[in-house]
């Protein structure tokens, strides 16, 4: 499928916030999922995501939340980095960059999902405790669920959620350890939450940017599958 692709700046109080789309060929409105990326910010693998999501029916996006910078030059920069943003400002990121979507006359507005890795599978899960129009969330090693971060805990607002939500795991992840993970899940089951939990035997962190190739592209395929099943493809004003 053709796709086609542009660049923002989407003005937030804290400056500028870089946002990139991918789309299929065609007026649309498509269904659009937002792909956020861990603590060194959007590279290649949220890129290539968004692309991979667009050639699947889908307007494919990535926000920079680490837009406040510094730039970073080596890997022991990106967790300072990391942990200079607080809650409150992702929040807003966020909010600015989906009322962007939602303002493209090719994007169904009504049909929004979130896809995160690491900090960004945290981000989808906190926002999703937040936006009661989001209608997929999936949370791949987003760790640090149950921490404060200038807020209250994801955790604590898991009663709000309205979408279905699927977390994708390493089951030797010590970073995202099963042991959390299984909390969360106990949470939202409690709570009568829609999810679905898939462990990696044998595999660590970060496996959507350097995991296997074959485990990489199993977790894809479980998120274009998750979104089939729940992203509304027709606009509600159609259905009327």
């Amino acid at each position: 499928m053709p796709i086609f692709h542009h660049l923002a700046a989407v003005e937030t109080d804290d400056g500028p916030m870089p946002v990139y789309a991918a789309y299929p060929e065609g007026p649309g409105p498509f269904p659009a999922v937002v792909v956020i990326s861990g603590q060194p910010g959007p590279s290649s693998p949220e890129f290539l995501g968004a692309e991979r999501l667009a050639q699947h029916g889908y307007v494919g996006a990535a926000f920079d939340l680490m837009h406040r910078g510094p730039t970073i030059h080596s890997f022991a920069e990106q967790g300072p980095r990391r942990n200079a943003l607080t809650d409150p400002q992702t929040i807003m990121d966020m909010n600015a960059g989906l009322a962007y979507l939602q303002g493209l006359p090719f994007v169904q507005g009504d049909s929004l999902g979130i896809a995160g890795f690491c900090m960004g599978g945290r981000v989808a899960f906190m926002m999703a405790t937040l936006r009661p129009d989001l209608r997929v969330v999936v949370d791949a090693y987003g760790s640090g669920i149950f921490e404060e971060m200038g807020a209250a805990a994801p955790s604590a607002g898991a009663a709000n959620i309205s979408c279905p939500v699927l977390i994708l795991n390493g089951d030797a992840d010590p970073v995202c350890p099963v042991d959390e993970v299984n909390q969360v899940k106990a949470e939202l089951d409690r709570l009568g939450k829609l999810n679905e939990v898939h462990f990696y035997p044998g595999i660590g962190h970060g496996f959507m940017t350097r995991g296997p190739k074959e485990v990489t592209e199993d977790a894809w395929e479980r998120i274009l599958v998750w979104c089939d099943r729940y992203l509304v493809r027709e606009p509600a004003a159609a259905k009327a």
